[in-house]
């Protein structure tokens, strides 16, 4: 995936270079000792979102960041993955345009992972 995500960044820079390339990517599994390399996202869906930041494949990263804030594994989840944006954010020129899945939860649990995102 990685490859293709170059060859599209080269195309697009041939025809148009003030064109932006973005990326709405998996956070699929627990993002544990292993880091990003270790989960389902990686193995299951060949993204190397993380790389592509660094890489400068992509301009803007927009991560399905869909946790059940209800539930204590996926509320942990949740934040857990926030750590790896904001050091993608720090360290590359990538913005993390991060996205939450309202639909899975009530009001007070979206507001929870809004607040989480500040």
């Amino acid at each position: 995936m990685t490859e293709q995500v170059r060859t599209i960044r080269r195309a697009i820079r041939r025809v148009d270079p003030d064109v932006e390339l973005t990326a709405a990517t998996i956070t699929w599994g627990e993002l544990g000792a292993g880091g990003y390399r270790a989960t389902r996202g990686y193995h299951d869906c060949a993204q190397d979102w993380p790389q592509w930041c660094r890489d400068g494949l992509i301009d803007v990263h927009y991560p399905m960041h869909y946790k059940r804030e209800f539930e204590a594994r996926w509320r942990r989840d949740f934040r857990t993955w926030l750590d790896l944006f904001e050091r993608l954010e720090r360290e590359t020129p990538v913005p993390q345009g991060i996205g939450l899945g309202a639909y899975l939860n009530d009001n007070e649990g979206t507001r929870a992972q809004l607040d989480a995102l500040t």
